[in-house]
């Protein structure tokens, strides 16, 4: 992802619409990104579901933008969503930030014990009073 990595100086949303012909019928595309990078070329970035990337039609219009793109010199991905386990352990871990979910009472007892060098099991035990 672009917004952690410090090579990145600046992102573009549909910056430019590529125009070209494939078996003499015009072809129009608006990739999804332009990511400049500090030490390397512009990356240009399409977006797809990875359930779309099996369609022809979409393959054509990713292949067109490809061949463009490179053709520049530039850099070119495609970006999906993460595997099924890994998204949902992200959904899950998001909603971590959500502190109105979350005993107050039990984040202060939490925040006041010593648990450094505890296993979790040993963590989790160390408040009885609370279910697990």
């Amino acid at each position: 992802m672009p917004d952690f990595d410090q090579n990145v100086t600046a992102v573009f949303a549909q910056p430019f619409l590529l125009t070209t012909a494939v078996d003499r019928r015009k072809r129009r595309h608006a990739p999804d990104y332009l990511v400049l990078r500090e030490k390397d070329v512009p990356l240009v970035v399409d977006v797809k579901p990875r359930h779309l990337l099996t369609r022809p039609k979409v393959n054509l219009a990713l292949d067109c933008a490809r061949e463009v793109v490179l053709s520049r010199g530039w850099d070119f991905e495609v970006w999906s969503e993460p595997p099924e386990t890994e998204l949902a352990n992200l959904l899950s871990l998001a909603g971590y930030r959500r502190d109105w979910l979350f005993d107050e009472d039990l984040l202060a007892e939490i925040r006041q014990a010593d648990l450094h060098g505890a296993t979790l099991g040993e963590a989790f035990h160390a408040f009885p009073r609370h279910p697990d």
